[in-house]
């Protein structure tokens, strides 16, 4: 389920418990996880899982 798009087309979708932001060309992407800091290029998909248990399809 789509349920945001920003002006400059990138799409944020809802699957179940998971987001997924969809970019219209690649993105540098800098991860500030405890686990691992890095930044990375050439991105055009991020993956987020386990979204809150408390959330509702808007």
């Amino acid at each position: 389920m789509r349920i945001y798009t920003f002006a400059n087309g990138d799409v944020v979708h809802r699957y179940n418990r998971s987001l997924v932001a969809v970019f219209q060309g690649s993105r540098k992407v800098l991860s500030t996880s405890d686990l691992i800091r890095s930044l990375a290029a050439e991105f055009v998909a991020l993956f987020s899982g386990a979204v809150a248990g408390g959330m509702r399809h808007v």
